[in-house]
């Protein structure tokens, strides 16, 4: 449809402008589909990259470049162990957690507002959370929200957080998923790091 609409010679510059963003965000949007079928029907992900959470935070925030531009969205990432560094399958890694960055950017709707919080646990557990502003999920959708196939938007697959579900235990982690109706909510994806860290952030070699 959007680009049938830049066939158009008449369309002005800010016609040809916005039907461009929203072909780019609708591909996007398929391309994120057909990564998490891919994920769900091989349940293959190698960990076969070495990276610290600082490249990680860098690539994410490149990949979400479009959605945040597109839904007037703002976001900030407070990542508390630069340094640390996780063994990891890159792609699937930046995949899931835009995957999260989606959901919350839809939630909250024109103007929302997205927290990355990179954190670590007593235990040596690296926890990256991504916390939106939206209106948060009751407790009988949370239940529905843990069978895949199942979605409340039109057009998705229900796959998105079974995918980030197997992906963090493919990570040797685990996913939670922490809403309050009003609120908003907080995904977190936590994982082990391949070597300990320092409180200031550096590894212990």
């Amino acid at each position: 449809l959007y680009a049938g609409h830049l066939c158009d010679s008449d369309l002005s510059k800010d016609q040809t402008q916005r039907f461009s963003q929203k072909i780019q965000s609708r591909l996007n949007h398929l391309e994120q589909q057909v990564k998490d079928m891919l994920i769900f029907v091989r349940d293959d992900v190698k960990l076969t990259d070495t990276i610290t959470t600082e490249q990680l935070m860098i690539e994410l925030e490149v990949a979400m470049e479009v959605v945040m531009n597109n839904g007037k969205a703002q976001y900030s990432i407070d990542n508390q162990f630069p340094q640390a560094l996780m063994k990891c399958n890159r792609e699937s890694m930046v995949g899931v957690l835009m995957n999260l960055v989606n959901n919350g950017v839809q939630a909250a709707g024109h103007g929302a507002e997205i927290n990355i919080v990179v954190r670590m646990t007593d235990d040596q557990q690296l926890t990256i959370g991504i916390i939106d502003n939206g209106p948060g999920i009751s407790e009988q959708m949370m239940a529905n929200l843990q069978e895949p196939f199942f979605t409340t938007k039109s057009q998705g697959t229900g796959l998105g957080l079974s995918v980030v579900r197997a992906v963090a235990q493919a990570h040797h982690g685990d996913f939670r998923l922490a809403c309050e109706v009003g609120l908003g909510c907080v995904a977190s994806i936590r994982l082990p790091v391949a070597e300990p860290v320092q409180q200031d952030g550096s590894n212990n070699l």
